[in-house]
């Protein structure tokens, strides 16, 4: 078994999220005979996340409706924030003070972001790269039932 086929593989079990929830059995039962198991791989990912069973019932991590409707796919926003606001912190048992300095700049920024919203304004823009594969990734999504098979769009999803 080659690395470009285990690649492939993982490529393909990392875009199951942009199925069609009535489409992930379906797929995956078409797709896991064709799959290398690496060390039980493809029983883990049934067993965790697609199986009747499953660990994660497809309905808490499938994002296909929440990419058409431009939904944030993570919480990596909320991520984010804690990250910086402990980094603005400094430290992990800041005094009171530095506390409340710290809250009052982060409550700037929000009113910043209010009043640049109130404007009708344009928001930060993010990153050029992340943006178009952003871009593409919803295009696709919302031409699922245009592609041939689900298997198809799992392939042009992967592409990415």
């Amino acid at each position: 078994m080659e690395n470009s086929e285990v690649k492939w593989a993982f490529k393909r079990m990392c875009c199951f999220p942009f199925l069609d929830p009535c489409d992930v059995q379906p797929v995956w039962e078409q797709l896991k005979p064709t799959l290398p198991d690496l060390n039980g791989m493809a029983t883990y990912f049934e067993d965790t996340w697609i199986g009747e069973h499953a660990l994660f019932p497809v309905n808490l991590w499938c994002q296909h409706e929440a990419t058409i409707l431009g939904l944030p796919r993570t919480s990596n926003i909320a991520e984010g924030f804690h990250s910086s606001f402990g980094k603005a912190l400094g430290c992990d048992h800041p005094t009171i003070w530095t506390y409340i300095d710290v809250i009052k700049n982060e409550q700037s920024i929000i009113d910043m972001k209010c009043s640049r919203y109130m404007m009708q304004m344009p928001a930060e823009v993010q990153p050029t790269a992340r943006r178009k594969k952003n871009e593409q990734l919803t295009a696709i999504v919302k031409s699922y039932n245009e592609f041939n098979s689900p298997l198809e769009f799992l392939d042009c999803v992967s592409r990415l």
